[in-house]
């Protein structure tokens, strides 16, 4: 999944290592930044810690094959053995605090991570830019000279490797197929301004250009991917949502979704539909592979639905970046939500691992353990 916060110095995976984190329910007061930790008890059996870090978090996060969580961050400030944070973060389970320890750094100096992260079959993907942009922002709307990269972390070895695409392309977001295929929504510019491809590791796969812009991009229950065209890409992109075979690189459906619509995320559901958030209407949305879509309004109003996954629960769980809060809707509709204390500009949310799912803000990873 996307996000677009700019990455200042140097990139780096953090990885957040999981082993059955407890269901803690009285309140512990932390720091708002720095390596502090703080529960916060909901009063329904819902506890949401969240696990300060001084490194600043670029939004976009994935659960490995390997019950490991990953996410882009960046360095703020040169890294050595005296700094206080000099590696990723790792939750210890008894003392739920965050520790430092080697993290997988991307040995390209030159690259910006971009914060979309996704993975699969023992690998990591993440997107980046190359270092001679004129332009750090995913949401441009002009030319640049900057390259975009798929960065590749090979879980087992311990490799990374990159993958370029045209220079002058933006990379949005990132997905994988079960055979370990990388999928990623890309556009380029044109007079008609940018409009999208797919840009993907599988061969033989054509290369087509779509009449829009296009952005998130996830994998459904019936193994086809998804994505979604996105008018903060380019302006004049009718909102549709596309489906599309890995199998022949081509899009079996599209679905119009209504004027507005501005999806973030896409999350296979518990029902087997896809599930999606929509900042731009405040809502959950659902949509069968026969193309029925339902809508569920969230109660805060202007509450920026952003990140999404499914719960250990059955429910759908999301973040709301504006209002700081962690929203929990049934497939019924029946909506939840949950202060989040410390951390804020919510992001990506991932899991379910040990009855817990995590979630990112920007200095801090926050933990929703549910009953």
């Amino acid at each position: 999944m996307k996000r677009n916060r700019l990455a200042l110095l140097g990139a780096v995976f953090a990885s957040l290592l999981l082993s059955g984190c407890g269901h803690g329910t009285a309140p512990i007061t932390g720091p708002g930044t720095g390596n502090g930790n703080q529960t916060v008890a909901t009063g329904t059996g819902v506890a949401i810690n969240s696990f300060g870090t001084d490194q600043t978090l670029l939004g976009g996060m994935a659960v490995a094959d390997n019950n490991v969580y990953y996410s882009t961050t960046t360095e703020l400030g040169i890294m050595n053995t005296t700094t206080q944070h000099p590696g990723s973060m790792s939750i210890t389970a008894s003392a739920h605090t965050v520790r430092p320890f080697t993290w997988p750094v991307i040995p390209n100096a030159s690259l910006t991570p971009t914060g979309a992260v996704a993975s699969s079959a023992g690998t990591v993907g993440a997107l980046a830019t190359q270092s001679n942009s004129t332009s750090t922002s995913i949401r441009i709307m002009s030319i640049t000279s900057a390259t975009p990269v798929l960065v590749l972390f090979n879980i087992q070895s311990a490799s990374f490797t990159e993958l370029d695409g045209t220079p002058g392309d933006v990379f949005e977001d990132v997905a994988f197929t079960n055979d370990g295929n990388a999928w990623v929504t890309a556009n380029t510019p044109t007079p008609n301004g940018l409009l999208g491809y797919i840009f993907t590791t599988k061969a033989g796969i054509p290369h087509v250009l779509y009449t829009n812009g296009i952005g998130a991009i996830g994998r459904g229950a019936d193994g086809n991917l998804w994505f979604t065209s996105d008018s903060r890409v380019n302006p004049f992109s009718t909102p549709k949502i596309y489906r599309y075979s890995p199998t022949t690189g081509l899009v079996i459906n599209t679905y119009l979704p209504g004027a507005g619509t501005l999806i973030n995320a896409f999350i296979a559901g518990p029902d087997k539909a896809l599930w999606f958030t929509d900042t731009g209407h405040n809502q959950i949305g659902r949509l069968t592979t026969g193309g029925a879509f339902t809508r569920f309004n969230i109660p805060t109003a202007n509450s920026g639905p952003d990140g999404i996954a499914t719960g250990c629960d059955g429910a759908l769980w999301f973040t709301e970046a504006n209002a700081n809060q962690i929203g929990r809707v049934t497939t019924t509709g029946q909506f939840t939500e949950y202060p989040v204390t410390q951390g804020t500009s919510l992001g990506d949310m991932a899991g379910c691992v040990a009855n817990s799912l995590y979630f990112s803000s920007v200095h801090a990873i926050g933990q929703v353990v549910a009953p």
